[in-house]
C-alpha cells in the first residue's frame, strides 16, 4: 500500500523546520512572484536556497508554488524563475496555467494547483496524464 506525502506550506525558516520536526515529507512555499499569497511572507532567491539545504540534509521534497495565471509579456520570466528554481533544487512545481507545459523546462515536475480549473473527472485525467 502507498504511504500518503505528508505535504505542509511553508512561510519562513521556523514554519519550515516546525514542518519537518512534524514529520513533513514535503514541503510547498512560494516566491514573491506567481505565487498566490503574494502578501504572505514569502522566500527570498538566498533564504530559498538555504531551505532547499535544510530539507536536503533531512530527506524533505520541496515544491515551490508559482500557482497565478501568467500574462503574456510574464512568460519568459516565469520561465526564468522555473529554471532557477530547477537548478537550486526544487523537487517540482505547484502550478496553475497551463502556459507551464508549453516552457521549455528542465526536467521538473509539474503539479496541478487547487487553483487551477480541475473540478471534474475529466479535466483531472487531463492534468494527470
Amino acid at each position: 500500500m502507498n504511504r500518503p506525502e505528508l505535504l505542509a506550506p511553508v512561510g519562513g525558516e521556523s514554519q519550515l523546520i516546525a514542518a519537518i520536526r512534524f514529520g513533513a515529507d514535503a514541503v510547498y512555499m512560494g516566491l514573491g512572484i506567481f505565487n498566490a499569497r503574494r502578501g504572505a511572507k514569502n522566500f527570498s532567491d538566498e533564504e530559498f536556497e538555504k531551505a532547499v539545504r535544510y530539507c536536503r540534509i533531512r530527506d524533505c521534497k520541496v515544491y515551490v508554488t508559482m500557482n497565478t495565471l501568467v500574462y503574456e509579456s510574464e512568460l519568459s520570466e516565469a520561465e526564468r524563475i522555473a529554471r532557477d528554481m530547477y537548478r537550486a533544487g526544487a523537487d517540482a512545481l505547484i502550478v496553475q496555467d497551463a502556459a507551464f507545459l508549453r516552457m521549455d523546462l528542465p526536467p521538473i515536475e509539474l503539479h496541478a494547483s487547487t487553483q487551477m480549473f480541475n473540478m471534474d473527472p475529466v479535466r483531472a485525467r487531463f492534468w494527470y496524464e
